[in-house]
């Protein structure tokens, strides 16, 4: 029995789609690049960037936190930043997540919530300055203890401030 000459050429057309399918299924668990995130301990700023495998590293962003920008501002000899990562997920080719880590969040990192509603922005620039130095201190030398009482506090003045000014 004798093959058409189409039917050699039907399979090679079959064999290059199927080639061309199954690379993409070969780079998929190949990590290209890293996407962390990380919160400064002394004043709950955050930032984020893209880490590629080969080192270099793109799409830098930040939010500096009310207390940060006051510090930068009135005392930048005692201001610092301590950066803690509080997570990194791993990607592939086409951005599909391969793997993530967290690492420990700094104490005052439940007070995000605070730091990025538009409200908290203004009840930070109510506080005298004295208090938000206070603030800062407490984050940068204080145990993880006596921070997460300060946030608490600062949570309940916050809704007490909410209450009052809907």
């Amino acid at each position: 029995m004798r093959t058409a000459p189409f039917t050699k050429s039907r399979y090679f057309k079959v064999a290059v789609v199927v080639g061309l399918l199954g690379v993409p299924l070969l780079l998929m668990p190949i990590e290209v690049y890293q996407d962390k995130s990380y919160v400064c301990a002394n004043t709950g700023s955050r930032k984020s960037n893209l880490e590629w495998r080969w080192g270099k590293t793109f799409n830098h962003s930040s939010t500096k936190s009310p207390i940060e920008q006051f510090m930068r501002r009135q005392h930048p000899e005692q201001w610092s930043n301590r950066w803690v990562k509080v997570r990194r997920d791993v990607k592939n080719v086409f951005g599909m997540k391969l793997g993530h880590r967290h690492g420990r969040a700094p104490a005052n990192y439940s007070m995000r919530l605070l730091l990025e509603h538009e409200k908290g922005a203004r009840f930070f620039a109510i506080q005298p300055p004295e208090r938000l130095r206070t603030i800062y201190m407490t984050f940068s030398t204080g145990s993880d203890e006596e921070v997460k009482v300060l946030v608490e506090q600062l949570y309940e003045e916050w809704f007490d401030l909410r209450e009052r000014d809907p």
